[in-house]
């Protein structure tokens, strides 16, 4: 999650992740208030 304060242009994330899973990742983007498009 550290990566996003360096804004990427694209995210790609993979549903069978350990740990936190992509649905996961893209709440957490959400919350943090950053402009995204999460699809």
């Amino acid at each position: 999650m550290d990566k996003l304060e360096e804004n990427p242009d694209i995210i790609l994330l993979d549903i069978n992740m350990p740990g936190i899973d992509g649905f996961g990742v893209c709440k957490e983007i959400r919350n943090k208030q950053l402009p995204q498009y999460c699809f």
